[in-house]
């Protein structure tokens, strides 16, 4: 199928400070320059309705003839009417963490509705169109081949950019104690209010001193979107002031030169990435480099791969101690992250040009 034009959607936009870890990888997207000439075909849906959906890709199928799609989404409705339009397409999903299981128990009951629909029409589809599922996890691969039938999956890490690092610059001070940094959307699956309650707990048994004895500070940089999340955190701050814990600080809606400018005034930084599940992690890539490991309470591939590489450290879930209970607190060698994500981007990049070359055919190279 010629590919004349592509119509490149994301669901939430391309602002990371509205639209979390998707709109960052949508933004990396755009200025990777992978697709570079099709600025005009970007359509940005973070403020589109339900029923406007299903009538913008109807208008884009039917009226303006679109034929190759790039879609930063699974469960949007202008997906879901693309599914049931009986026409000849390519398709190109990117679900971004949408097909985790920790992510479909979100809104369960509206997403087995929409997984009921487009599974009804996987037959017809399997004759009509070509969809390919590009997920940095085997698992929404999975899932997504469950669901859609005959589709090409590709396992690819997201891609990141150049100057992701929040903060380069080197400030151990010996003796000084540890600030704890977090990066993250304000919902409960994001782990910040059970990081603070762990925290609450193991102080108050005051059975021995452990490495949390020594954090300073932590500081929260966030997203507002649950506001019961954002009570509670703010509840449980005041409580470790009560038993002399560390300070907390809240940071609402900053943008990544923002956070930078804060981080680079702070010493003896430790990122802690507090999420129960995480199709890639942004906010990872972001901390690494600091003057400590990062330390993770989610599972994926790019968490497996940086242990591997010895520049990352994974507890359990709401968890304060390594298994055979040594320090998680371990110092980085920032140069070991940046070759490695140095490393990555160029990989990813000559991945994603591969891919879409092939799935959106010889015609995708003028927009390369």
């Amino acid at each position: 199928m010629s590919c004349d034009r592509v119509r490149w959607v994301s669901a939430v936009g391309d602002n990371a400070v509205q639209g979390g870890g998707v709109a960052r990888g949508v933004s990396l997207f755009k200025a990777s320059g992978i697709i570079n000439s099709c600025d005009s075909d970007f359509l940005d849906l973070s403020s589109i309705g339900r029923n406007k959906q299903f009538v913008f890709a109807i208008r884009d199928v039917i009226f303006y003839r679109y034929r190759c799609f790039i879609v930063h989404s699974f469960f949007s409705p202008y997906v879901v009417m693309l599914m049931l339009l009986p026409v000849r397409i390519n398709l190109v999903l990117l679900p971004h963490g949408e097909l985790k299981e920790g992510a479909l128990k979100i809104s369960e009951r509206k997403k087995k509705v929409i997984i009921k629909i487009i599974s009804k029409c996987s037959f017809l589809n399997s004759k009509l169109k070509r969809i390919s599922v590009l997920a940095s996890n085997e698992e929404e691969l999975f899932f997504a081949k469950k669901v859609l039938g005959e589709i090409v999956g590709y396992r690819v890490d997201d891609i990141i950019g150049p100057n992701m690092m929040l903060a380069d610059n080197s400030a151990y001070v010996p003796g000084e104690g540890v600030n704890i940094i977090n990066v993250a959307r304000m919902v409960p699956n994001k782990g910040v209010g059970d990081f603070l309650d762990a925290l609450f707990e193991q102080l108050q048994k005051k059975n021995g001193r452990s490495w949390f004895d020594n954090v300073k500070s932590i500081h929260l940089f966030f997203v507002p979107e649950c506001h019961k999340e954002l009570e509670r955190v703010k509840q449980l701050a005041n409580l470790l002031q009560q038993v002399s814990g560390p300070k907390v600080y809240l940071y609402e809606s900053l943008d990544h030169s923002q956070i930078s400018k804060i981080l680079k005034t702070l010493p003896n930084r430790l990122p802690f990435i507090t999420s129960q599940f995480e199709s890639f992690s942004y906010a990872l890539v972001e901390l690494s480099g600091l003057e400590f490991k990062p330390i993770v309470w989610f599972k994926n591939e790019l968490v497996d791969e940086m242990c591997s590489a010895d520049i990352c450290v994974h507890l359990e879930y709401g968890s304060l101690e390594t298994f055979d209970g040594k320090t998680p607190v371990l110092r980085a060698d920032p140069s070991a992250s940046k070759e490695y994500f140095y490393a990555m981007k160029k990989n990813v990049e000559l991945e994603y040009r591969a891919i879409l070359k092939k799935e959106l055919g010889n015609d995708f190279r003028k927009f390369m």
